[in-house]
């Protein structure tokens, strides 16, 4: 679908355009935001985990 026809049929939707661009936006932002605070707290949970341990590791041999 080409840029041109997209924008038409956009604008033939009933609201606000731009406050639905605007939504969008915030929406993909949040999401990008959420996603580099997981990623942060992935590393930093596997750096623990490197230097300390898993504090599973104890348990590992009651369970096998």
């Amino acid at each position: 679908v080409q840029r041109a026809d997209i924008l038409q049929r956009a604008q033939a939707l009933p609201g606000d355009l731009s406050e639905r661009v605007e939504k969008l936006l915030a929406d993909e932002v949040a999401k990008v935001d959420r996603e580099r605070r997981l990623d942060a707290v992935i590393e930093a949970w596997n750096q623990f985990d490197e230097k300390h341990g898993s504090f599973a590791d104890q348990y590992v041999d009651d369970i096998l």
